[in-house]
């Protein structure tokens, strides 16, 4: 078994950047002999991700281990035959067999650094880095606790401070000492937050022996004298004709509950291990409490302790709160720790991480023994910035999921909100659409452009948003977060002209690192068979030919100059679209794929040289 780590520090954030590492994840857990890991340190349920990327990372394994320290964290990769950093700004070490390192881009590690912060990073970094050594070290001796999902934020978990959960949180007590735990007992606190709206929260807590009889709820061989009960309390019927039994003769469990409103994950996974159940405790949360819970183990098993809750959607219970998140119980960990490292737990949590991950001297590099660049722009920056020669993989693009409708009045532009860095431009795209709304109301009657992209629910990142929204009223300019790539689909199908701005008014000389490094959704409109306007910048001249396949802009005159002449001639430029639409197969898949595989072949051989490795691979 060849055991792969895909390292997405932002996984939860969705971006074009998540989209890549996350392919990379499901082309590769499709293979014979694979084991896919994607590590993360903030949860996300990959279901979701899922969803939101229209992807199928149902054979990944998601495994959270937050920042601690270089040396903490460096430590998981050393589990791994091939380790696989897609961590933008990363300067993570590792220790796996073969490492690659995924490059986005370059950017200098200081490009966003304030006085402040160069003043913090000389006289308080050799504290930090002392404090999170000591802190390594606690860690590694609270180890036998492994959180398998549903806690959102382990690092405040690991802090002694409460984590949002999913509403379902699985942990794995390992073996362990008397030392390790007061007279056998784990100690957990558990509030339901005023914040949640809920008068009372129901909480279920129960610990099952961990062996090899132990059952998953989520992925169930057929065996009808085993599951007729639990078929039948969650009324599921016909289930050799369901689409959910595939052909090995297994039923995907959890797809088939999924829409159940009464479906209980606890009493479903109880029902299957009722001979390991070792304690249960049922309870009630009035809002804003919080109770301590004493859960005693097994010393002879390693325990699996499965908590639900009630759930709540934040921006259900207050409008005004964009976090659309799944969310359960807050869940403390009391075990009891000295003063002194009470006092240190403390402290870490207000210690700057930059000061902590900031390569004085890039000799993370060192550690890796391939780097993947996304574009040419990226190996060309990689090499000027690093000194490091790298191996170009593009980006992978859903081509063949995109289709065409009757073409609307629609300019379009696709990337996620946020005003710092590689920002996609959304507020001076916003300001020249209204510009060519007043200056040429004729050719731009009944045109309306539609800003799409992601949100994380970041004060910066919603006040981006409220201000574009300011300057937009009274003008045809939508703006639609978080949706669903079924809806992303639908308005490419009718969009007529798209937009990329992504670094206009910055210098490219500079800043390289505020240009777009290569353009997915460039791609992705070309295939809708859009006419693409983007900026003679970064990555997008090696997508868009001017004149051939779209249209290129060195200012935001220009953009204007070009979109009115497409809208006046759009009857003449089928052959730009057609051009688009062949063009865009360069990026497909299927070569993501085939180029993605000879990489990993590539690692396979020269990283496992000595060994009985797979060569070839078996899909």
């Amino acid at each position: 078994m060849v055991k792969i780590g895909i390292y997405d520090r932002y996984l939860n954030t969705l971006g074009g950047g998540e989209r890549y590492s996350c392919k990379m994840a499901e082309i590769l857990s499709k293979i014979n002999d694979f084991s896919v890991d994607l590590i993360t340190d903030i949860y996300a349920n990959l279901e979701d991700v899922s969803n939101r990327l229209n992807l199928d990372l149902s054979k990944v394994n998601l495994k959270i281990f937050p920042f601690i320290s270089d040396d903490y964290t460096s430590e998981i990769t050393s589990n791994y035959d091939i380790f696989i950093n897609a961590t933008y700004l990363s300067s993570l070490s590792a220790k796996a067999k073969y490492n690659i390192y995924l490059c986005y881009f370059p950017t200098p590690f200081n490009s966003d650094f304030k006085l402040i912060h160069k003043f913090l990073l000389i006289f308080f970094r050799l504290p930090a880095l002392w404090l999170f050594k000591i802190s390594d070290k606690m860690i590694k001796n609270s180890s036998y606790i492994e959180v398998k999902e549903g806690l959102y934020d382990l690092k405040r978990f690991i802090l002694k401070r409460g984590s949002w959960s999913s509403g379902k949180i699985v942990l794995r007590v390992k073996s362990f000492s008397l030392k390790n735990l007061s007279f056998g007992k784990l100690s957990l606190g558990f509030k339901n937050p005023a914040s949640s709206g809920l008068n009372e929260m129901n909480v279920t807590v129960g610990v099952f022996k961990e062996d090899r009889k132990a059952i998953s709820v989520d992925k169930i061989k057929i065996n009808k004298n085993n599951l007729i009960k639990l078929l039948n309390k969650n009324n599921i019927n016909n289930i050799n004709n369901n689409k959910n039994v595939n052909n090995d003769n297994e039923i995907n469990y959890k797809n088939l509950t999924n829409k159940n409103p009464n479906y209980s994950y606890y009493e479903d996974f109880k029902t299957l291990n009722e001979n390991n159940l070792i304690f249960e405790k049922k309870f009630k949360l009035k809002n804003d409490e919080k109770i301590n819970l004493e859960i005693p183990l097994s010393a002879e098993n390693n325990n699996l302790i499965i908590i639900t809750s009630d759930t709540f959607i934040p921006s259900n219970v207050d409008n005004k709160i964009m976090d659309s998140r799944t969310l359960g119980v807050v869940l403390y960990d009391n075990s009891k720790i000295s003063l002194f490292k009470k006092i240190i737990l403390k402290i870490l949590g207000f210690i700057p991480l930059f000061l902590i991950t900031y390569p004085i001297k890039l000799k993370f590099l060192n550690t890796y023994n391939e780097i993947i660049a996304i574009s040419e722009y990226t190996k060309y920056w990689i090499k000027k910035f690093w000194n490091k020669d790298s191996t170009i993989l593009f980006p992978p693009v859903d081509i063949q999921n995109f289709y065409i409708t009757e073409k609307e009045k629609i300019i379009l532009s696709v990337g996620r909100f946020f005003p710092e860095h590689h920002n996609k431009k959304q507020l001076e795209m916003a300001k020249t659409f209204i510009e060519l709304y007043k200056q040429y109301p004729e050719e731009m009657k009944n045109y309306q452009l539609i800003l799409a992209g992601g949100l994380e629910n970041k004060k910066i990142h919603n006040d981006y948003v409220e201000k574009i929204k300011e300057i937009s009223k009274g003008f045809p300019i939508k703006i639609m977060t978080n949706i669903s790539w079924q809806e992303l689909l639908d308005i490419f199908a009718k969009t007529e002209i798209f937009w990329h701005a992504a670094g206009i008014g910055e210098n490219e000389n500079k800043h390289p690192e505020k240009f777009e490094h290569f353009g997915i959704t460039t791609v992705e409109a070309m295939a809708a068979g859009c006419i693409p306007i983007v900026i003679n910048k970064g990555g997008q001249k090696e997508i868009i030919k001017e004149g051939q396949n779209g249209f290129l802009f060195e200012s935001l005159s220009e953009l204007k100059e070009k979109t009115i002449m497409v809208i006046r001639n759009k009857k003449n430029l089928e052959s730009i679209k057609q051009r688009a639409i062949e063009d865009s197969k360069l990026f497909s898949n299927e070569v993501f794929e085939k180029n993605l595989l000879e990489i990993i072949n590539k690692a396979i051989n020269l990283g496992f040289a000595n060994s009985s490795k797979l060569n070839k691979f078996e899909k």
